[in-house]
């Protein structure tokens, strides 16, 4: 709400810099997720916490940046990614072998939040599978349009660069 309201007065600085802030956030529960597999002190409740924590975590993010987008004008691309497990979803790896190419490429111009779709203790997964019609792995969702099954770097590299502003070379 506060957000909302920052926005409304068309606050860009405080927006950006909720936004920073989140991103700090994101990174430090990215982080601890992580290190659960080396640490392996959580229990599974734990891990489900932390999963939690962290898909909230990038929601939060993606609203905020949709909102800076918005109000400040921010030349960012989202992509939203939803995977499943390698029986039900065979191609997820490769697709995000690809999805973290075109994040190194593109840094912080390129927004990528991650959904394990069998991870529905958090009730937003079933709503944002629904809202984007995400019934078959892996779906990417670039600035709300759903792609669904595997996509290859030029093909995601040309949606992707139609939304940029300003160009990059890697939009030539």
């Amino acid at each position: 709400a506060f957000i909302d309201q920052l926005s409304q007065e068309k606050n860009c600085l405080a927006v950006q810099k909720t936004f920073e802030q989140n991103i700090n956030n994101l990174e430090s529960t990215r982080i601890r997720l992580e290190n659960f597999d080396r640490e392996a002190t959580l229990n599974k409740n734990e891990l489900d916490l932390l999963k939690n924590e962290y898909l909230l975590a990038q929601i939060r993010y993606w609203l905020l940046a949709e909102r800076t987008k918005e109000v400040c004008g921010t030349d960012i691309v989202n992509i939203l990614y939803f995977f499943s497990d390698e029986k039900e979803c065979p191609d997820c790896e490769k697709q995000a072998f690809i999805l973290t190419y075109l994040k190194k490429k593109f840094k912080d111009k390129l927004l990528i939040f991650s959904f394990e779709s069998k991870f529905e203790a958090e009730p937003l997964i079933p709503l944002l599978k629904k809202t984007y019609n995400v019934s078959m792995y892996p779906t990417i969702v670039i600035e709300g349009k759903p792609r669904v099954k595997f996509q290859d770097k030029d093909t995601i590299l040309k949606e992707i660069c139609s939304y940029y502003k300003e160009k990059t070379e890697d939009c030539s």
